[in-house]
């Protein structure tokens, strides 16, 4: 029985309909930030190995040699002591580990934070397995590469080949593969531009 003068609680139609259309906009919010936030990872793993490519060729201007090649020692005290077989190529492991040393802590051409990767390690330089002759930037500790990422990097910035170009994968995807369809991790590395 209704009083006269008082309302009766609950809502009403457009008040539940306000309140979706809200929550709606809301969720939709979330998705497209989602997908802005892996976009920008892809695009910032691009400048970095670009930023990489550039310090390499700096480098090379400056000294006439390229980071960490020719160097016999992983800390050597300056550049004039990497005066090894200078052969364009990062082969040994101590050239591998003066790579950084030299590009960083020597000349500061990058910073430590320039190291860190887009999935939360630094890269390494490591040799080549399908090349013994080249080395890669790598991650430590195998899958630590989100799939749907570094494909997208791939198919946008190389061949969009996970077997073949300068960045390759564990994992197989092609240029027509949806990258985004696949959550998991792998490994994956680039090969060092000179």
């Amino acid at each position: 029985m209704l009083i006269k003068g008082r309302r009766q609680g609950g809502f009403t139609l457009v008040e539940l309909a306000i309140v979706l259309v809200i929550v709606g906009l809301l969720l939709g919010m979330a998705m497209k930030g989602q997908q802005l936030i892996f976009g920008a990872k892809v695009k910032g793993l691009a400048q970095q190995f670009n930023k990489f490519d550039t310090a390499n060729q700096i480098f090379y201007e400056r000294y006439g040699q390229y980071p960490g090649d020719g160097c016999t020692t992983p800390n050597p005290r300056s550049i004039r002591n990497c005066r090894g077989a200078k052969d364009g190529l990062i082969t040994t492991s101590n050239e591998r580990a003066a790579y950084w040393v030299t590009l960083i802590d020597m000349t500061e051409i990058l910073s430590p934070s320039d190291r860190g990767s887009v999935f939360g390690q630094d890269w390494q330089v490591l040799p080549l397995s399908w090349s013994p002759t080249r080395a890669v930037y790598d991650l430590p500790g195998g899958n630590q590469v989100d799939y749907n990422i570094y494909c997208a990097f791939d198919q946008k910035f190389d061949d969009g080949r996970s077997n073949r170009g300068q960045a390759r994968a564990s994992r197989g995807y092609d240029a027509n593969t949806d990258c985004w369809q696949n959550t998991s991790k792998m490994d994956a590395w680039r090969s060092v531009i000179f």
